[in-house]
């Protein structure tokens, strides 16, 4: 697959909320471990609330995103709702006056998101946070779209560089939210909002994949 339309850009997010809600409990174990335990029904609830809006017909994809984000943001609440806002707003911006999604497209999408979730949030690589499964599927994507490179090929890399930024927080302490009172505690343990945000990866690269095995390309 080259490029993605309204329709299959929705069929693609229906799919990543699906999953997202589905690993629930798995989030919610992830972040016993450092935190309240509910990273999970945060993340469900926001993608619950997601999927609403993709019920919707929208205008174009600067407005699918937009509302996407607003709906995760009322929903989610804490420190994650406004994070979720900021990735999707990055992706309004990224699409504004596009009808289409390319691995370009896509890797700006991320690129802008990454940019404002690292502004708005104030997180860097390195701080046991999203951020360290972000930032490194964020670089492969941009390498992948100037490698030419199809939208399952740009996300497959993504992916793994995402779940390699997540398993690389086991070693950090953390230094953002509430974990970094813990210290050197916090050490040993992988971050939940790093394993989210990785999943999200997983969840798309697999949907181009399957969808291009359907296709036939």
């Amino acid at each position: 697959m080259t490029e993605m339309n309204m329709c299959r850009t929705v069929s693609l997010f229906e799919y990543v909320a699906e999953e997202m809600i589905s690993r629930e409990k798995y989030f919610c174990q992830l972040d016993s471990g450092l935190g309240d335990g509910d990273h999970g029904v945060t993340i469900s609830r926001g993608f619950r609330a997601a999927q609403q809006i993709l019920q919707q017909p929208q205008e174009t994809l600067e407005k699918l995103f937009q509302n996407v984000g607003s709906a995760m943001m009322s929903s989610m609440g804490g420190a994650i709702g406004p994070i979720y806002a900021l990735l999707f707003q990055g992706f309004a911006q990224a699409v504004a006056g596009k009808e289409k999604i390319d691995l370009s497209a896509a890797a700006d999408m991320f690129e802008k998101g990454a940019s404002e979730v690292s502004i708005g949030a104030d997180v860097q690589e390195g701080q046991k946070t999203m951020f360290d499964a972000l930032a490194p599927a964020v670089r492969v994507l941009k390498q992948s779209a100037k490698e030419g490179k199809s939208l399952s090929e740009g996300f497959l890399a993504a992916r793994k560089a995402a779940e390699r930024g997540a398993e690389d927080t086991v070693d950090m302490m953390a230094k953002k939210g509430r974990a970094r009172f813990l210290r050197e505690k916090s050490i040993g343990h992988k971050d939940a909002g790093a394993g989210s945000m990785a999943a999200l990866f997983v969840s798309v690269s697999d949907f181009l994949v399957r969808e291009e095995e359907r296709s036939g390309n």
